[in-house]
């Protein structure tokens, strides 16, 4: 997954519907590499913790590398935070970010909130793709499962904020992925969040 675009805001929130996101991946660890690790065998134990070690304003890349696992937390990548990408490679098995909040007001139950320009993820299991800004999903796998009550219904995979007619301000471009869904589950490509919703399917 990667965002884009100036003054970009995407969250990934918990939702009825669950919408995976798992990118290809990525190759060779930088010397220059901040590495989390939950087994204390890394520089931070907390993703949010290595975002928060960042130095800004940085002009060039940073990457952060996480070690498999399911992290429990809530990641938030401030406006001045930019040019950040985090990716694992450092074993063949994909990494989660669950939320430990799952009431209260949409921008406070988000899993990752990203607001900072040119951030890219690799290798990431999210709960639900929502929010203004615009990015671009790249070889994802988009699931929609069961509701946590075990019901059945639609799914959505993403909810667009777009609300301007030009959509220069947000704008989701999912391209060479695929989707699938749950037993029971409708899997529906996004719904309105802003009054102009926009989002492009591309060989999906």
């Amino acid at each position: 997954m990667r965002t884009l675009s100036p003054t970009s805001y995407l969250i990934s929130a918990l939702a009825l519907a669950l919408a995976v996101c798992v990118a290809a991946l990525q190759a060779n660890v930088p010397s220059s590499a901040i590495i989390v690790a939950k087994d204390d065998s890394g520089n931070f134990t907390t993703l949010q913790a290595a975002v928060n070690s960042v130095k800004q304003p940085n002009t060039n890349e940073v990457i952060i590398y996480v070690k498999a696992g399911i992290y429990t937390e809530q990641v938030s990548i401030k406006s001045n935070f930019i040019n950040i990408r985090i990716t694992n490679n450092l074993d063949a098995k994909t990494w989660q970010v669950q939320n430990p909040v799952s009431t209260g007001a949409s921008a406070e139950s988000g899993t990752v909130k990203v607001r900072g320009d040119f951030f890219k993820v690799f290798d990431i299991t999210f709960d639900f793709i929502w929010g203004q800004g615009r990015a671009i999903f790249q070889n994802s796998e988009f699931h929609v499962g069961r509701r946590p009550n075990g019901s059945t219904g639609n799914g959505y995979v993403t909810a667009n904020g777009n609300n301007g007619a030009s959509h220069k301000a947000s704008w989701f471009l999912m391209l060479d992925s695929s989707i699938s869904a749950d037993r029971g589950m409708n899997a529906l490509l996004g719904r309105a969040w802003g009054s102009i919703a926009a989002g492009t399917w591309q060989g999906v």
